[in-house]
């Protein structure tokens, strides 16, 4: 199983992305993205009150080689669910002391991330925003940067889920 669900904010993306991996009967990870600031802590708790005592999560710390290493290992434990692409790279951007820092750090990620997932034995989920819906720090690039990325995930994706809080749930199977 390798997914890519995308919808809008708040559209039930996550929920549906747990159900799909506990119904997989595999062991649980989850790769959590939402820095834990007070702005979100509504939104975290709600996700961590759905997650019971099988699920190994991990919290992002926007280190390219820390978190890369942390979703190695939670990928050779079992599924793994990484919720919030948008939302690191949006990290990312932040942390970064400069614009070429910025491309160097995107870089990096995109080429490491796309790898890891890409030898992945074990099913994985990543859980964005669709990019229509992305606001805030320079748009446009985060956009494109999110366009980009997600664009390489359904290369190595053997079908997509897209999922908004409209519509039922669409399969699109890569031809």
């Amino acid at each position: 199983m390798r997914y890519l669900i995308v919808g809008a904010n708040n559209s039930g993306k996550s929920e549906h992305a747990e159900m799909l991996l506990i119904k997989s009967g595999q062991s649980l990870g989850y790769f959590a993205t939402l820095p834990p600031k007070d702005e979100h802590r509504t939104r975290i708790l709600r996700h961590e009150e759905r997650r019971d005592s099988r699920w190994v999560v991990h919290q992002a710390n926007y280190e390219l080689s820390a978190d890369i290493s942390s979703l190695n290992m939670l990928l050779e434990v079992g599924a793994v669910l990484f919720d919030g692409l948008s939302i690191y790279l949006r990290e990312t951007i932040l942390m970064q002391p400069d614009s070429a820092s910025v491309i160097n750090a995107l870089n990096a990620f995109c080429t490491s991330f796309t790898q890891v997932l890409s030898r992945a034995l074990s099913s994985w989920i990543v859980v964005d925003v669709a990019w229509e819906y992305l606001t805030g720090l320079d748009p446009y690039e985060l956009v494109d940067w999110t366009r980009y990325l997600q664009s390489k995930l359904v290369t190595e994706c053997g079908a997509v889920r897209i999922y908004t809080s409209f519509d039922k749930m669409a399969d699109t199977t890569r031809a």
